[in-house]
């Protein structure tokens, strides 16, 4: 007997990659958040953006503008 619903697939591990466009492609991590600072200045949407890293696989959604404490 099976179970009802069961597709037979294996359930995804890690993240996921976001769909959309590449904006650009960097050698690091400091070059990939300066073109987030300018993106946000230029008032694109932080929520829609996120930087996606390779090897480990990471992917880093940005929710708001880089601040930092006073």
């Amino acid at each position: 007997m099976s179970e009802l619903g069961n597709t037979g697939r294996k359930k995804a591990m890690g993240p996921t990659i976001p769909r959309g466009h590449t904006l650009g492609e960097f050698t690091n991590y400091q070059e990939a958040t300066a073109l987030v600072t300018r993106l946000v200045q230029g008032d694109f949407p932080a929520a829609k953006i996120s930087i996606v890293g390779h090897n480990p696989v990471i992917v880093e959604s940005v929710r708001s503008r880089l601040g930092y404490g006073r």
